[in-house]
């Protein structure tokens, strides 16, 4: 009872004074200090309680101080605005051995905001170095246990590595050991080795295997063609050349097959996807604009345009405009278009068409349009009893026309309505 009364009798004495001092040796508190505690032999003890019983706490103060049995950690009450919570006042980090680790969520580097187990941020010089100096060479392991995963490791070599110093490893594997198989390898005089970790000496890039091939990129006819400045030497699989595609080089002129012969190109047929549309027809030898080394020919749209449509400008003769032949539609559109500025005209409609990429859509001629009649069967529909339009005139009256049902031609008066198929060249 006696200790107790003691205890009290300090309590009520401690209210007295606005400063506390607890030592054995009588000495005033600091200055700064409401409590200064002083031992060589002792400590101070906070309270002691479960993370649960911790979060119980009602109401904490901020500053509020406690020791958290689970994990061994002193937390305080933190006011950030009008949140309290409570944070570790020690390191996250723990110990195992020599060995720290932390598994409470990502660490961030130069961020406080990480969005993976390690996240580095360095805005103005981002670099990461990992060396070392074993033998055995310096690794990066990465690894995936789910089922199917499977390890690859990224090793600078050392001397006792098998394959020599100074090479740059790719290697997969069971796991993270220097016994994973060769994927890629660097060597020092900037010899690339796929396969294998020794590349010949005289090779920029060495694949070996038994039983894989190289497979070049593959690309058609036209892809080919439309890479921007090819460089002599470079080489392409080309999958639709001749019947059963081509293995290409490029020889700082043209594009011709391994042995420096012609290459193939892609024989185009009517009905193909092309251009934008259908090939429609491929020039034929006496056909005007014909060349025996490049195919060239009409495309069709795929589909009529969405509406009837008339000629345009019966009782005025249009400059120009009366080409029949292939190779003519084109500048009877444009002169249909620049002599007559009635609306809802077939070759304005046409003029105006950008379809699929193209905008060099004209009205076709007369000729032009019989090609596209004659291999209708796979261009699509039409519509079989309509009177499609040509960019052919006649007179002031009358231009031609084609009865889609039995592909005869007719004078066709220039203010009737007129199914509309647009063309282009190639």
């Amino acid at each position: 009872m006696k200790n107790i009364l003691c205890v009290v009798f300090l309590l009520f004495g401690m209210n007295l004074y606005s400063q506390v001092a607890i030592n054995s040796e009588g000495s005033a508190p600091d200055n700064s200090a409401m409590l200064d505690i002083k031992s060589n032999t002792k400590g101070i003890l906070v309270p002691r309680m479960t993370a649960a019983e911790r979060d119980a706490i009602i109401n904490p103060a901020t500053g509020l101080m406690i020791f958290c049995k689970d994990d061994n950690q002193f937390y305080a009450v933190k006011q950030s605005g009008q949140t309290q919570s409570w944070v570790s006042l020690g390191s996250q980090w723990l110990s195992n051995g020599s060995s720290v680790y932390y598994t409470a969520g990502n660490v961030g580097m130069g961020t406080s905001a990480p969005f993976g187990a390690l996240h580095i941020v360095n805005p103005g010089y981002p670099h990461l170095n990992l060396e070392g100096s074993s033998i055995y060479g310096t690794w990066v392991s990465l690894g995936n246990t789910t089922a199917g995963g499977t390890w690859y490791n990224i090793i600078s070599t050392g001397s006792g590595n098998g394959e020599g110093p100074g090479k740059l490893l790719f290697m997969r594997g069971a796991g993270p050991s220097n016994t994973l198989n060769n994927i890629m390898t660097f060597d020092t005089p900037g010899n690339v080795g796929i396969g294998t970790t020794s590349p010949n000496a005289s090779a920029v890039l060495d694949a070996s295997s038994s039983n894989k091939g190289f497979l070049p990129p593959r690309m058609s006819n036209e892809q080919r063609d439309a890479i921007a400045a090819p460089v002599a030497g470079l080489m392409i699989w080309c999958s639709n050349c001749g019947p059963s595609g081509q293995l290409q080089v490029y020889n700082g002129t043209t594009w011709t097959n391994m042995v420096g012969g012609t290459a193939l190109v892609h024989v185009l047929v009517p009905g193909e996807s092309y251009g934008g549309g259908l090939i429609a027809y491929v020039l034929q030898s006496g056909d005007p604009g014909y060349d025996a080394n490049v195919q060239h020919g009409l495309i069709v749209a795929p589909s009529d345009q969405p509406f009837v449509y008339v000629w345009g400008c019966i009782g005025s003769s249009i400059n120009g405009a009366d080409g029949t032949a292939l190779g003519t539609g084109n500048q009877n559109t444009l002169d249909i278009v620049a002599g007559c500025s009635e609306p809802n005209m077939a070759a304005t409609t046409c003029e105006n068409l950008v379809l699929n990429g193209y905008s060099d859509w004209y009205l076709p001629s007369k000729d032009e349009l019989n090609k596209v009649y004659l291999n209708k069967a796979v261009l699509g529909v039409f519509d079989n009893f309509g009177y499609y339009a040509s960019s052919t005139e006649i007179d002031q009256t009358f231009a031609w026309g084609q009865y889609w049902n039995t592909g005869a031609q007719y004078y066709m008066p220039k203010n009737i309505s007129f199914n509309v198929r647009a063309v282009r060249t190639f």
